[in-house]
């Protein structure tokens, strides 16, 4: 418990007892990810309590499952209902099991085809859904096939954002963190080879390197930007 920030670790502490989840909640991706999050604002000073939670974005998939509807790996993975306790007012994109019993609601996660005439964007670039901004999965088809998924949390794009080719090949997959690509991402030729490799700066989502390889695996170009 040393690790555990004391904001989480009140939150632990009072729902210990009587957990809904038989599982240990403090070894979910999720809570620990949250954990860092708080201890960073105890070291640069902004607040750490319980208010700022809200202000935390998530985004969990199951790794090694496949999508229900591309057939490829990564599913989105709702909370448990321990985590979804553990972290009041953090949104999870995926939903939500509220309690353990087999009869447990999760809210549902709304997937909405890019196309949808209730799709909209107000004049801040966000995206609306029925005239509310969209939090959910937005997807483009070609013909029955899912070419694009992303991840939206009050219309900003917040989460995985993958690409397909039309035969469900792996296009591209990476991580968007308020509208911005954060993080590796990667994307591949059309016959299954890797194309590039790209990583962005968590902190100012600008390019930092780059390395691209042809259709044979051959190195085409390498680029990392000067520090300094």
């Amino acid at each position: 418990m040393e690790r555990v920030h004391p904001t989480l670790r009140a939150i632990y502490e009072e729902m210990a007892p009587n957990k809904p989840h038989p599982d240990q909640p403090l070894g979910h991706a999720e809570v620990k990810a949250t954990n860092e999050l708080l201890w960073a604002r105890t070291r640069l000073g902004p607040p750490d309590d319980v208010s700022v939670l809200k202000e935390i974005r998530t985004s969990v998939e199951f790794p090694f499952m496949k999508d229900r509807e591309t057939g490829t790996i990564g599913r989105g993975a709702p909370f448990c209902s321990n985590c979804y306790h553990m972290l009041p007012g953090v949104p999870s994109p995926h939903g939500r099991f509220t309690g353990y019993e087999l009869d447990s609601v999760m809210n549902s996660v709304r997937r909405v085809d890019a196309d949808d005439p209730d799709v909209d964007i107000d004049m801040g670039h966000r995206t609306l859904y029925r005239g509310e901004l969209f939090t959910g999965e937005m997807a483009e088809y070609q013909g029955e096939q899912v070419v694009c998924l992303d991840v939206y949390l009050d219309g900003i794009r917040n989460g995985l954002s993958q690409m397909w080719y039309p035969d469900g090949t792996p296009k591209l997959r990476g991580n968007v963190v308020n509208g911005s690509a954060s993080g590796e991402f990667l994307e591949w030729h059309p016959n299954g080879a890797l194309k590039s490799r790209k990583f962005f700066d968590d902190n100012i989502y600008s390019l930092k390197e780059e390395t691209v390889w042809d259709e044979h695996g051959d190195l085409v170009r390498e680029w990392r930007r000067e520090e300094g």
